[in-house]
C-alpha cells in the first residue's frame, strides 16, 4: 500500500470517529519516511595497519564515509554512488599509487559514480595521473587535496563536473590538470604549480570542449593556460606566471577578469582572449603578445598590455574602457579599434604601425 493510496482512505474517513482501523493507517503513514532513509557507513582505515580501502569502497552500504589515517599504497577505484574518502591532514594522510608500471595507474580512479567526495588527502606516485575522474555526471567535490609527485599529470578530467577548493596540485610530470571531451573544472583558491617537462610544462591543459572556471588561487608553469579545440576557461582574481601565460588556440576562448599576468599572451586559430580589469606585469617572449589566425583580443575596463601587442592574419584587436598598452604592430589584413579614453605608454596613439 502506498502513501498515496493511505492518504486517499484517510480523506474519506476524515470526517469518522478515529477508530483503531484510523490509528494504523496514521501510524503505517508516519512510518512511510522512515522506511525511505538510507543506513549510512562509517569506516575508519588504518593504512599502518594493512587496511584497505578498496575493500571498503566495496561494502554494501547505500552511503560510505571512509576515514583514512595514514598513507595507503594502492589504486583505489571508485565506481558507485556516496562515497566520501577522507583524511585529516593531507601532509600525513592519503593514497600512493601502488602500480608504477601501469601507463594508465592513478592512485584514485573515479568513474561514473555520484556524490562522491575527496578532502584532506595526498594524491601521489601514479605512473598517469593522481587523481583521474572520468564520466561522472553529478560533480565530485575536492576539498584540501594535495596532489603530486605523479608522473604525467595531477589532476585528469574528462566527461565530468568537477569541483574544487583549496587544492596544491605540484610536480607532476607535465601538467597540473588535464580536462578533455567536455569535462567541467571550478576550482576556488587552487594552487597550480612546478609542473616541469623536459620541453614545457603546462599549468592547466584543455581541449574537445573543456570548460573550467578559476576564482583566485594562482597557476605557474611555462604554459599556464592552454585551452584548444572549443574549450574555454573563465578567470577571476587569478595570478598566472609563466612563458606564454595565456595560450588560446583552435576556436578557444579564455577570459580573464580581475587577472595578474606574468607573461605573455598569444591567441590563434579563430580564439578569442578578452581581459578585464587583469594587468600583465612581465612579457617574456620576443615578438611579444601575438594574436593570429583570424583570432581576437579584447582588454577592456582599465587592463594593462606592456611590449608589443601583434595582429597578424585577419586578426583583431578591441580596445576600451581606459585599457592601457604600449606598442602596437598589425599585418596589413588585421584591424584594431580603440576607444578614446585608450592610454599608450610606448607610442602617440592607438594605431598600428
Amino acid at each position: 500500500m502506498n502513501a498515496d493510496h493511505i492518504l486517499k482512505r484517510l480523506q474519506r474517513a476524515r470526517c469518522a470517529p478515529l477508530g483503531l482501523a484510523a490509528i494504523a493507517l496514521l501510524l503505517q503513514l508516519s512510518a512511510a519516511p522512515l522506511a525511505a532513509q538510507k543506513p549510512l557507513k562509517v569506516i575508519d582505515i588504518d593504512c599502518a595497519d594493512g587496511d584497505s580501502i578498496n575493500r571498503a569502497v566495496n561494502k554494501n552500504y547505500p552511503e560510505l564515509i571512509i576515514n583514512i589515517s595514514g598513507i595507503c599504497t594502492e589504486d583505489v577505484v571508485v565506481r558507485r554512488d556516496r562515497v566520501t574518502l577522507r583524511g585529516t591532514d593531507p601532509a600525513v594522510d592519503g593514497i600512493q599509487a601502488a602500480t608504477i608500471d601501469d601507463p594508465y595507474g592513478t592512485a584514485l580512479f573515479i568513474r561514473g559514480g555520484r556524490h562522491v567526495v575527496v578532502e584532506n588527502l595526498l594524491l601521489t606516485g601514479g605512473k598517469h595521473a593522481g587523481l583521474t575522474i572520468e564520466d561522472v555526471r553529478r560533480s565530485v567535490i575536492l576539498r584540501n587535496l594535495r596532489i603530486e609527485g605523479n608522473k604525467e599529470v595531477g589532476l585528469q578530467a574528462s566527461n565530468s563536473l568537477v569541483t574544487g577548493f583549496d587544492l596544491s596540485i605540484t610536480g607532476n610530470g607535465i601538467a597540473g590538470v588535464g580536462l578533455s571531451e567536455t569535462a567541467y573544472l571550478r576550482c576556488d583558491d587552487c594552487t597550480i604549480a612546478d609542473n616541469p617537462a623536459a620541453d614545457r610544462g603546462f599549468g592547466v591543459l584543455a581541449a574537445a570542449g573543456a570548460l573550467a572556471t578559476l576564482f583566485r588561487g594562482s597557476i605557474s608553469a611555462e604554459f599556464p593556460l592552454s585551452f584548444r579545440f572549443n574549450s574555454a576557461a573563465t578567470l577571476y582574481g587569478t595570478t598566472l606566471s609563466g612563458y606564454v601565460a595565456i595560450h588560446a588556440t583552435g576556436n578557444a576562448n579564455i577570459m580573464a577578469r580581475d587577472a595578474t599576468i606574468d607573461g605573455s599572451i598569444l591567441a590563434d586559430e579563430h580564439s578569442l582572449v578578452e581581459l578585464r580589469n587583469s594587468q600583465q606585469i612581465f612579457n617574456p617572449v620576443r615578438g611579444g603578445n601575438i594574436v593570429t589566425g583570424r583570432s581576437q583580443l579584447t582588454v577592456t575596463t582599465g587592463s594593462t598590455l606592456i611590449g608589443e601587442t601583434a595582429f597578424e592574419e585577419f586578426s583583431n584587436g578591441i580596445f576600451t574602457q581606459g585599457a592601457t598598452l604600449e606598442t602596437l604592430a598589425c599585418s596589413a589584413e588585421s584591424s584594431v579599434l580603440c576607444s578614446a579614453d585608450v592610454g599608450m605608454s610606448g607610442s602617440s596613439d592607438c594605431s598600428c604601425s
